[in-house]
């Protein structure tokens, strides 16, 4: 079997070494924190800025390995960071996805993918509406406010 059809080199040798409870906890909190509770969003929404420019965009990634927050793109912080560091693995905050600085690319695997998958029917489980009438009185209890991205 061929490398790539094995997938990213580096992301094995990662889980290899470290495993992957930092992507669990990086999806759970930062990716999806609505599987938290509302306080974690807005966790999310006050400390999920790149460490250099402090910005928001919809490019920023965290570090795999130690939780940095950089711009991927129009700035590339997170590549200096990743230059400086050795880091080469990094998590994009809006879907999950992993990109390899050494590959050039994001890549994919089928752990993660597990983990995404699990993760997100646990939010579509607890965001499910019944067909049953709807108890207005709950309406109360959403956010004031929607976010768009």
């Amino acid at each position: 079997m061929s490398e790539l059809a094995r997938g990213c080199p580096h992301l094995l040798d990662f889980k290899e070494k470290s495993g992957l409870h930092s992507y669990q906890v990086i999806y759970k909190y930062l990716v999806k924190p609505q599987l938290v509770n509302s306080e974690a969003r807005k966790v999310k929404a006050r400390t999920c800025l790149c460490n250099v420019c402090n910005s928001y965009n919809m490019y920023l990634h965290t570090c795999l390995h130690c939780v940095y927050f950089g711009c991927h793109l129009p700035e590339n912080h997170l590549s200096h960071h990743m230059k400086t560091t050795g880091h080469y693995l990094s998590v994009e905050l809006i879907y999950g996805s992993i990109y390899c600085s050494k590959c050039k690319d994001f890549v994919y695997d089928s752990d993660i993918d597990a983990i995404c998958r699990q993760n997100d029917q646990q939010v579509m489980h607890k965001s499910h509406i019944s067909r049953a009438p709807v108890n207005y009185s709950v309406l109360a209890l959403l956010p004031q406010k929607s976010f768009r991205i």
